[in-house]
């Protein structure tokens, strides 16, 4: 069964398929019911373990969709409050001895291998909790840049949601994007670095990680007032 407050913290899940938001909801539920367990614990059977590790595994569903009905929550939340925190902290999962992971990048050394993981949380002034506003997974941001590199024709999408290229695009062009496609990941990186401090000169060559890096932490701020923006224009 789905718990009522998971139906109304998620209800704005989008993840093209209504069967993949109910199973979202539902996994979410099976792990807050019993967060000190363990997945197959906490699914309580063999087939809804196995229904958690395939939706996890599915390459239809980016992890910024899952995110997203969470982060459109807090913003709903926020609106009511005229001063909030934004709390930020940067977690390591370190996967070093775990050798069947693959894709992982360095830590704070090379003999280290795991991920970076930078949250975003707003708060009361008074310290209540009101949600996640952002987080940045350090392997985003290295496949951006490899691909930014192999595939710089194809659609922005394959990384960057709707409200991410759209602000994006608004932030540098100061309008908004006037075609029906979105544009090519060439293009947004492009727009990422110069963010980042990039100057695109002829002798620059790509963009580098640490640039698109501090370009991807403005985005994040960029687009969490692009989405303000948009929620208080339709109240």
């Amino acid at each position: 069964m789905i718990n009522q407050w998971v139906r109304q913290e998620l209800e704005k899940t989008e993840l093209g398929d209504a069967r993949r938001t109910n199973r979202f909801m539902k996994i979410v539920s099976n792990l807050s019911n019993k967060p000190e367990s363990s997945v197959p614990e906490a699914s309580g059977t063999w087939a809804e373990t196995k229904t958690t590790y395939d939706f996890w595994d599915s390459p239809y569903i980016k992890p910024a969709q899952l995110r997203k009905g969470h982060i459109d929550a807090t913003l709903s939340r926020i609106k009511n409050y005229q001063i909030i925190l934004a709390i930020q902290d940067t977690t390591e999962l370190n996967y070093t001895t775990h050798e069947a992971v693959k894709g992982v990048g360095y830590l704070d050394n090379k003999y280290a291998h795991g991920l970076k993981v930078h949250s975003k949380e707003a708060a009361t002034t008074e310290g209540l909790p009101l949600g996640i506003i952002d987080q940045i997974v350090a392997w985003r941001l290295l496949y951006i840049t490899y691909l930014a590199r192999s595939e710089t024709n194809v659609s922005c999408e394959i990384m960057l949601l709707p409200p991410e290229w759209q602000a994006l695009y608004a932030k540098n062009h100061h309008k908004s994007y006037p075609h029906s496609y979105p544009p090519t990941l060439g293009e947004a990186v492009g727009w990422i670095a110069k963010l980042g401090g990039f100057l695109g000169r002829k002798h620059d060559g790509f963009p580098g990680v640490k640039t698109l890096w501090r370009g991807l932490r403005r985005l994040d701020d960029i687009m969490m007032g692009w989405l303000l923006f948009n929620q208080l224009k339709t109240t």
